[in-house]
């Protein structure tokens, strides 16, 4: 009885946490990550493509 009562107290705090942190997290990071990358990726082929015709 004792487990089982600790397991059900558990079970409640366990997904409420990770609800919120999860979209959180996710939300605020992917739209950085991406248009960090985005500017990235073009600014790093940019110099290759010249280098590599002159070269």
């Amino acid at each position: 009885m004792g487990e089982r009562g600790w397991g059900i107290e558990g079970s409640p705090p366990s997904p409420r946490l990770q609800v919120s942190p999860s979209p959180r997290l996710p939300v605020s990071p992917s739209p950085r990550s991406v248009s960090e990358a985005e500017p990235r990726l073009p600014v790093s082929k940019s110099p290759r493509l010249p280098d590599l015709h002159p070269s």
